[in-house]
């Protein structure tokens, strides 16, 4: 982590927990602020590059909204039931394609500090739907084709608008979740990363109720569109150590980017996982094909010079977002499936954002 300043609004000021996380970096100023206007509004008229500037402040407040709140997906494709929590916004990481850029803006990362609050949300949350328990989240997965799934446990994860292990040990905030979910029924607790900061999870009574998950690209694709992250072989190194403590593990592959050599640069990634994992340590994959909002491409234009997301073909999908062509993903995402479902015939195997037919013929036509 490469923090330059800690902020600080008045309430934050006042939880007991500031304190204590910022002795985890005594060397760091301290400045308050009023919240995050103000400090977007100083991010803008101080620095050239405001969202990299961004991910290098921290700020710390305290939140007065929901903390829990549905996967947002998109208009006109599959929705996978997925619930995300946010106590962190924003990535020390940067990558080129990250949708949080166009998303938050020039903004610091939030670290919201009343977790109280948000523990207190959920199992509340997790009570009541216990109590309609007869409601299930429509899902679509492999298994050779099509299938509602209607056993699906309920999934919350933290990885939606932060990365959740980057801020660790720091933040202790991983190891907090964990042990909350541990002692709750009815949900699977999913930490979503590309870090290999696992050393917080290890000795921890998780209960089987946490899947700790790796997004995953090609080497070089790491090298070129993931900045700070840690490469493919270092988090594949982490899931073998995290597998070993009992875990359950998962893996993203998502965004898949379309280049010259994409399809045997992402088998070999498939044959790299389960040459380090066994096949029954992992709860699940996903694959997913770039898209991003149109406002997001004069953003990787201006601050990624080698990035090359933007040289591929793009069409403006129903839900308004560019991707690539059917004829073009399709036959990509069937391809790694494929791979998939021949290390791992029982992998459970998801598509993230794709049409329902799409995710017919891709999940359908993968060799079993």
């Amino acid at each position: 982590m490469n923090f330059e300043r800690v902020l600080i609004t008045p309430e934050a000021e006042r939880h007991a927990r500031a304190q204590h996380l910022l002795a985890g970096w005594p060397d760091l100023p301290v400045e308050k602020v009023s919240g995050i206007p103000e400090v977007q509004d100083w991010l803008k008229r101080n620095y050239p590059d405001p969202i990299g500037q961004g991910k290098r402040t921290l700020l710390l407040d305290v939140y007065s909204g929901e903390f829990l709140k549905p996967c947002p997906c998109t208009q006109s494709h599959i929705n996978c039931g997925y619930w995300i929590l946010n106590p962190v916004l924003g990535c020390p990481f940067d990558c080129s394609y990250c949708v949080l850029q166009e998303y938050l803006g020039p903004s610091p990362i939030t670290v919201r500090l009343n977790w109280e609050d948000m523990l207190s949300e959920v199992s509340d949350y997790l009570t009541n739907r216990r109590a309609r328990s007869s409601l299930r989240s429509r899902s679509y997965f492999g298994g050779g084709g099509l299938d509602s799934c209607p056993d699906l446990p309920f999934r919350i994860g933290t990885g939606e608008l932060s990365d959740s292990l980057a801020l660790e040990p720091w933040l202790g905030l991983a190891p907090a979740l964990i042990n909350f979910f541990a002692g709750q029924e009815g949900a699977v607790f999913e930490l979503k990363t590309k870090s290999d900061r696992v050393e917080c999870l290890e000795g921890l009574d998780h209960q089987g109720k946490t899947v700790v998950s790796w997004s995953v690209n090609p080497e070089e694709m790491i090298a070129r569109e993931e900045q700070g992250a840690a490469t493919l072989e270092a988090r594949l190194q982490a899931a073998k150590r995290v597998a070993g403590w009992g875990y359950k593990v998962g893996f993203h592959f998502d965004p898949i980017l379309d280049e010259p050599g994409a399809g045997e640069a992402y088998e070999e990634v498939v044959k790299k996982i389960f040459a380090t994992v066994a096949p029954e340590q992992v709860a699940w994959t996903s694959l997913g094909a770039l898209r991003f909002n149109p406002r997001l491409a004069p953003i990787v234009r201006e601050r990624f010079s080698n990035s090359r997301i933007l040289l591929g073909e793009f069409i403006t999908g129903l839900d308004g977002k560019l991707r690539y062509p059917r004829f073009i993903r399709q036959p990509l995402l069937r391809r790694v499936s494929s791979a998939i479902r021949q290390a791992a015939p029982q992998a459970w195997l998801y598509l993230c954002m794709e049409t329902e037919s799409v995710c017919q013929e891709v999940l359908s036509l993968s060799v079993m």
